[in-house]
């Protein structure tokens, strides 16, 4: 069993979190706290990498909360080459 942070950053329920943490896990869940009750949701990986101990996942359903903006720019930008 692992336990680590993530964050929200895309909509329905995308996070971001560390490889430790998923590394060799079987089944995956983000846990939150509503109306002081522990909420969970099963996400799956969509994508890690080992070397830079990154993950992203998706939640088989919504995850609540506010998405965390990492840069003010829009997708396209992503793909632009200088």
């Amino acid at each position: 069993m692992s336990f680590g942070t993530g964050f929200k950053v895309a909509e329905p329920g995308i996070v971001v979190t560390n490889y430790y943490v998923i590394r060799n896990a079987d089944d995956l869940y983000v846990f939150y706290r509503q109306n002081d009750k522990v909420e969970q949701v099963p996400m799956r990986i969509m994508w890690h990498d080992r070397d830079q101990d990154l993950a992203i996942l998706r939640g088989l359903s919504d995850v609540p909360g506010e998405v965390l903006t990492l840069a003010d720019i829009d997708e396209s930008q992503l793909h632009k080459r200088d």
